[in-house]
């Protein structure tokens, strides 16, 4: 991405600050829709009528052509022949695009392309092929051509540049496109193809003639001035990006690139610069000003170097350094400044969430007893088991064990940005969307669900093998309003959050119990997540005090939506939810193919014991 942003400024700077040329009489007949309505096939194009289009061009007597279409198969054999013949009558020169199977032809296709040109004549082959950009496909050098049964075959724009007189080059040349005006849209002169026989002879006179194809669709190419006029605009007939490159050849005028060691020379002194601007003495706000004006002064240097010379320098690589090495010199100063009141916040999020932390250093006059009304994704853990296990194991391994388990719980919330409300024996809680505002508070929670299983059942699998029976970690998740804000007395308080969207969450984490399974979202927790996160349907449950029922689901990772099992699994619940006649045998298939899978015995135990339907109420919370 830097690349391509970096080749984007370059291409703003020449397009921008390019002069109009020299004309160096460089025309493009192009055969446009109009040409191509008037016959019964597209492609290839018509060889009688692309054959009087050339022979009306060679009595015009234009210095040289060059024909951007392949002849890679044969058409109509006396339309085939006719073309023949007028090229190998051809008094003027007359270069045809050529190819071969690297350029993805088949062998018959290069074999007919080989045989189809006159053996004599002022006809010769010459590469179409266009440099393109790796990264972003732009087209941002000329092709000088390459070798071919051991004889240099030049490109195309090279052999028409050779043909005016232009001195023969071997090695790729950056592109410099002409500039875009109103008297021609596309930067050289294009004339259409249905229009040449009324056109006045001096037209070609003694030009350089290329013939190739303008269709909204077919043989259009990105080029640099996408980034000036858009994808629209900017994307041009390839016929036209070669009459670019001639004219260009013949101008003798090409933009230049700092080498290795001029690109890394720039960079130091820049860096220098930045580190330099950094330590001055001064008020932050002037230091920012004189930064500003640094980096407009060398973004303004940029477009003049193009403009006068032609040289292009990187603008956002030195950017960059000088902003790392400031911002590195500031952050080293600032924290020699700051380093007790460091010391103190490092302390205080020991306790406390990091958001809440924050929130404090930049607003002191907000943390107060009080509360807000808003949307927020609570996560609720517990641990199955956990007492049974504390009287099982002596106390010293129960410590190690929790501490343990909790400091990789805390440090997973804390890395999905999570603010910690309380812990409860093994049981972590906490909540999204406050005090700091956070969009996308549903995805995260459901991010920081995966995670949780992830660790814990790699826990509780390690201490299986050190012969420690540690329980399954339960999670659920649910969002909606709850007030939320700092509860308690003018010497002690807790930043949480009350209303029923907290109960509910709490509810949801014990229903993992009753279904056999150890993650569960609410529907109003996945309504909220983009489509890149796949759930597996589980239940509508009406919680204990409830009357209506809460969709729930079980997220699953991109590996695990694109299984069997996912999407045989969620056709059944569908029927479930019919109430389909089938349903029971689909779940018995499926239980007998996974019989791992807790939530396939979970309803099939339902429908075997005559329950149905997908709605279930729980007795207990």
């Amino acid at each position: 991405m830097a690349r391509i942003a970096e080749n984007w400024t370059a291409d703003i700077r020449l397009l921008t600050m390019a002069e109009s040329q020299t004309d160096t009489d460089v025309v493009v007949v192009a055969i446009g829709e109009e040409d191509l309505r008037a016959f019964p096939y597209r492609s290839p194009v018509d060889r009688a009528f692309l054959a009087g289009v050339l022979q009306t061009i060679i009595d015009r007597k234009p210095r040289a052509i060059a024909i951007d279409i392949l002849f890679d198969q044969p058409t109509e054999a006396a339309k085939d022949e006719r073309l023949r013949q007028v090229l190998k009558a051809s008094t003027v020169p007359v270069f045809v695009a050529h190819a071969s199977e690297e350029e993805r032809l088949t062998r018959d296709q290069a074999a007919y392309l080989r045989s189809y040109l006159p053996a004599t004549g002022l006809v010769r082959p010459a590469w179409a092929n266009l440099a393109s950009d790796r990264d972003d496909g732009i087209t941002r050098a000329i092709f000088p051509g390459r070798e071919e049964n051991g004889a240099w075959l030049p490109g195309m724009a090279a052999a028409l540049a050779q043909a005016h007189g232009a001195p023969e080059k071997r090695e790729m040349v950056p592109l410099m496109l002409r500039p875009f005006t109103e008297e021609r849209p596309a930067g050289v002169r294009v004339m259409p193809a249905a229009a040449l026989a009324v056109m006045p002879a001096s037209w070609l006179a003694d030009k350089l003639v290329l013939v190739g194809f303008d269709l909204p669709i077919e043989d259009r190419h990105r080029s640099q001035a996408i980034a000036l006029y858009g994808a629209d605009a900017g994307t041009i007939p390839g016929v036209v990006l070669h009459a670019h490159a001639v004219t260009q050849l013949i101008s003798g005028r090409s933009p230049e690139y700092p080498g290795l060691a001029g690109k890394v020379g720039l960079l130091l002194a820049v860096a220098i610069a930045g580190a330099l601007l950094a330590r001055l003495d001064v008020a932050l706000l002037w230091r920012l000003c004189l930064a500003l004006a640094a980096l407009g002064g060398y973004w303004g240097l940029s477009f003049i170097l193009s403009h006068a010379f032609l040289l292009v320098v990187p603008v956002l690589a030195p950017t960059l350094a000088f902003v790392a090495s400031a911002g590195a010199v500031s952050g080293y100063l600032w924290r020699e400044e700051k380093r007790q009141g460091a010391f103190l916040r490092t302390a205080f999020q020991r306790y406390v969430a990091p958001a809440i932390v924050n929130e404090i250093v930049r607003s002191p006059q907000s943390f107060r007893l009080g509360g807000e009304v808003r949307e927020i994704t609570y996560v609720f853990t517990d641990v199955a088991g956990f007492t049974a296990m504390t009287e099982r194991e002596p106390p010293e391994v129960v410590v190690a064990l929790v501490n343990e388990y909790l400091d990789k719980m805390c440090e997973l919330f804390s890395r999905h940005q999570a603010t910690i409300d309380k812990i409860v024996g093994d049981a972590v809680v906490g909540f999204f969307n406050a005090p700091i505002s956070q969009p996308d508070h549903a995805a995260m929670a459901v991010g920081l669900a995966l995670a949780i299983d992830d660790f814990a059942e790699d826990f509780r699998r390690r201490k299986k093998a050190e012969g420690v029976e540690f329980g399954v970690t339960r999670v659920g998740v649910h969002s909606g309003r709850a007030t939320v804000g700092n509860f308690g007395g003018s010497h002690f308080f807790n930043y949480t959050g009350h209303g029923d969207t907290v109960n509910s969450a709490s509810r949801l984490e014990g229903a993992n119990k009753y279904l056999g399974t150890r993650l569960c979202i609410s529907g109003a927790t996945a309504a909220l997540c983009p489509p890149s996160i796949a759930f597996r349907p589980m239940a509508i449950l009406i919680l204990k005090g409830k009357t209506k029922g809460i969709e729930t689901f079980m997220p699953v990772t991109p590996d695990e939506a694109r299984t069997d099992l996912f999407r045989r699994y969620c056709d059944a619940y569908r029927a479930m939810a019919d109430n389909a006649p089938n349903v029971l045998d689909e779940l018995c298939g499926l239980a007998e193919k996974y019989p791992y899978d807790t939530l396939t015995r979970f309803h099939l135990d339902r429908l075997r014991n005559g329950e149905a339907g997908v709605v279930i109420e729980l007795k207990d919370k």
